[in-house]
């Protein structure tokens, strides 16, 4: 793994990595949990019944079945997290010693217990948005709007849309916007001016 030269960056990626490990070791505990639970109640049947048929010939064809059908599940889930955690740490590896500072004050402004996946991080090569399956860098030719949407539907929902002319071409969206996101969506319109100085912005309550 390549070393930051900033502290705290250095510091962020080590806690990443732990939180991914940290992860995957509860998705593998969660699995196994699950088959040992299943497995020890059917061997305590097969006890209790006193068949004749070995237990891995009685159970094993169940317990195999439920394994296939909890990795259809799972697999994904651990394919995700580790792109994920792979990608936010190859973007915080590559940033320069002015957007290290600034993603310190990022983390923060925010409340947080401890290191996570960004929803955006500011960098040298633009704005990068995080969301599960893409990631979308957004330089100052890529859009010119930005609009703030509160919904009064939901009332903790907020969602910040990056507009070029009419067409929405990127979406952040807060479910917990005035709890515990405020401050972060802040950040992000407080800070747009360094990529995009001349972007235009407003804001909007939505009203049922």
């Amino acid at each position: 793994m390549q070393t930051h030269p900033h502290p705290f960056i250095r510091q962020e990626i080590r806690n990443l990595a732990k939180l991914r490990w940290a992860f995957l070791a509860f998705l593998a505990t969660f699995n196994f949990g699950i088959i040992g639970s299943l497995g020890y109640l059917a061997f305590g049947v097969y006890t209790a019944r006193k068949l004749a048929t070995p237990f891995w010939l009685h159970a094993g064809p169940t317990l195999l079945c439920l394994q296939l059908l909890l990795l259809v599940s799972l697999v994904p889930l651990v394919w995700l997290a580790r792109r994920r955690f792979r990608v936010t740490i190859a973007q915080l590896n590559g940033l320069n010693d002015f957007f290290a500072d600034l993603y310190q004050q990022y983390c923060a402004c925010k409340p947080r217990l401890f290191s996570g996946i960004p929803t955006y991080i500011f960098s040298q090569h633009g704005l990068v948005l995080n969301a599960n399956f893409k990631q979308t860098v957004l330089q100052a030719s890529d859009f010119n709007r930005i609009h703030k949407v509160t919904h009064a539907y939901w009332p903790n929902a907020c969602s910040v849309r990056f507009y070029q002319d009419q067409t929405v071409v990127a979406t952040l969206r807060y479910l917990h916007y005035y709890t515990l996101q405020a401050r972060e969506v802040d950040f992000l319109l407080a800070h747009i001016a360094l990529i995009h100085p001349s972007v235009t912005i407003s804001k909007h309550h939505h009203r049922p």
